[in-house]
């Protein structure tokens, strides 16, 4: 049997009552209050209203089997007004309908005080009632105000009920609000509390979004999606690395999620220790033991290299979003995940321009044999045969530069080019050459590859893109070649790549991406003649840290108010909108 909740906040006491589908009260309780009357003082603390709703509920279920709650409403003293915080913390007092001071200011109920309650977000209270009190706030607490929202008592407890701001209507909340002086609930009610989650509040279930379900059963209603312990505050664990900084998340998350927030930090190693496989996941830092101990009872996680295996899951129950500031999640079992309810979300393009860059820069240095010239003339030779006819590289200028993938980053090579006077060629089946811009002209790879004299790779690894640069692709390239990969070295046949090489097929080759990094000991690579290469560092720029942080943070921010996540990689949990 299903049991619905019902709370009443006055100015003289809170009421909770428990009933059944049938009217059945299984239990009810009321708490008084204290408030300053002295004078023209009439204010509430908020905070008192929560702690007695909170013992109020508790007494109304303590003979209550547990059975899960089906839905709460919340009736509210007309006219109680309160500024807050975006997370829904009390700056001010709350100020009751009968406050005399508001009284001596009904005057300024204009054009201007309309504008500035609408600018702090309220309009579903009586003008009368709200404007004059607003204008006290206001003038009363002017350092308070920036940020600040105005909220109806109504909107105080909602929001610490499912832990976000739920859209309410007064006259809506009034209407369906349980009678618990007459211990009844009104029959439009009763007669639809199968459909209770739809009455009052625009399509939100109230409670449906539990956040910490490991609060103790004397704090929470007895279900695992209600609870009643305050929810202020969102527990945050900012976990960078020496790239991606905690300072850069932290202060990322601030500027984008102004409410209140407990963030804790962990420093993970790379790039000073080479990310590798952990457990189940790819390309992380191997920290399992450390992040299980630093989620305990976090609900949101940011982080480029952190481990999200099932193990770290298992181990993290408060954990409901976990955001990777890189543009791929291989760090994440997006299917674990959604299992166990925890949404992924990661920042695509995020360094989409610094790759960009870097992959010009390095088919410029292979070009012109930048590092070898550099390395000669620091070891004190001189080397005038790097002169000779058959010694020197292609110009940009008038040569044909095959992109392989059109994406974010390909996109921004094609523009650069077109600066250097380059004829650009595209293969990506995903994009309609119509979209192709900077001159760019689409083809098939087979023609890509016989008429390109450097090829950039620049495509995601599928099964199809596997390998997909072999002997055959490059043979089929005119003698004398460049190609750059900047993007995955699973695209490319590295050993294909050293044959051509020695051969003196291809002219050179720039590498940012390998088969298996850091290389190992023995490699071809490090022998093999006309080779640039840098440690997988393409998208390293202060701008790409930057950029990686504000984007997962903006996500957190979509989290805290309730909005769809923008960039969630896998099926989105419900309660993590």
């Amino acid at each position: 049997m299903t049991v619905w909740m019902g709370f009443d906040l006055g100015t003289q006491s809170v009421r909770a009552m428990a009933v059944t589908g049938r009217g059945e009260v299984m239990g009810k309780a009321r708490r008084a209050l204290t408030s300053d009357r002295n004078g023209p003082r009439h204010e509430q603390d908020p905070e008192q209203w929560w702690r007695e709703l909170c013992a109020a509920s508790r007494e109304a279920l303590r003979d209550v089997p547990r059975r899960e709650i089906g839905g709460v409403a919340v009736t509210a003293t007309s006219g109680t007004i309160l500024l807050t915080r975006p997370g829904g913390a009390p700056l001010t007092p709350a100020l009751m309908y009968d406050d005399r001071r508001a009284e001596t200011e009904a005057g300024l109920v204009n054009e201007a005080g309309a504008a500035l309650w609408s600018r702090l977000g309220y309009q579903s209270m009586q003008a009368t009632w709200a404007l004059p009190k607003l204008v006290w706030l206001l003038r009363e607490h002017a350092g308070a105000v920036p940020g600040a929202r105005l909220a109806h008592q109504n909107d105080f407890v909602n929001r610490r009920l499912v832990g976000r701001d739920v859209p309410t209507d007064l006259s809506n909340a009034l209407k369906t609000g349980v009678d618990l002086i007459a211990e009844k609930w009104p029959a439009a009610v009763l007669a639809g509390l199968d459909r209770l989650d739809r009455l009052d509040r625009n399509g939100d279930r109230p409670g449906a979004v539990g956040r910490r379900p490991g609060v103790e059963p004397d704090q929470q209603f007895h279900s695992p999606r209600m609870q009643l312990e305050p929810v202020v505050t969102i527990r945050v664990l900012a976990a960078g690395d020496h790239f991606v900084l905690n300072r850069l998340l932290i202060d990322a998350l601030r500027r984008e999620v102004p409410g209140e927030l407990d963030v804790r930090e962990l420093t993970l190693p790379w790039p000073v220790v080479p990310f590798g496989r952990v457990a189940e996941v790819d390309e992380a830092s191997d920290v399992e033991a450390e992040l299980i101990e630093a989620l305990q009872g976090v609900e949101v996680c940011l982080t480029q290299m952190a481990p999200l295996t099932e193990r770290v899951l298992a181990a993290s129950p408060d954990l409901r979003l976990f955001c990777v500031s890189r543009g791929g999640p291989v760090n994440a079992n997006l299917e674990a995940a959604t299992r166990a309810g925890v949404a992924v979300t990661f920042a695509p393009g995020r360094n989409a321009e610094a790759t960009a860059e870097h992959t010009v820069a390095m088919l410029l240095a292979a070009a012109r044999r930048i590092p070898p010239t550099h390395a000669d003339l620091a070891a004190g030779t001189w080397r005038g045969d790097y002169y000779m006819y058959d010694r020197v590289g292609p110009e940009l200028e008038g040569s044909t530069v095959g992109l392989v993938g059109y994406g974010a980053i390909g996109m921004r090579v094609s523009r650069m080019l077109a600066g250097f006077g380059a004829r650009v060629l595209v293969h990506d089946p995903y994009v309609a050459p119509e979209s192709l811009g900077h001159g760019a002209e689409m083809v098939e790879l087979d023609e890509l590859l016989t008429r390109s004299r450097f090829l950039s790779l620049h495509a995601r690894v599928t099964p199809e893109t596997r390998g997909m640069i072999g002997a055959a692709a490059i043979a089929a390239m005119p003698a004398g070649s460049v190609i750059v990969n900047c993007a995955r070295g699973a695209l490319l046949d590295y050993d294909a790549l050293c044959d051509a090489l020695d051969s003196g097929h291809l002219f050179g080759a720039a590498l940012d991406v390998f088969p298996q990094e850091p290389i190992p000991a023995g490699s071809r690579l490090l022998t093999t003649p006309n080779i640039v290469m840098t440690p997988h560092l393409a998208g390293a720029s202060k701008e790409t840290a930057a950029k990686a942080a504000r984007i997962i943070a903006e996500d957190v921010a979509r989290y805290v108010r309730g909005e769809p996540l923008k960039h969630c990689a896998n099926p989105q949990p419900a309660d993590a909108v």
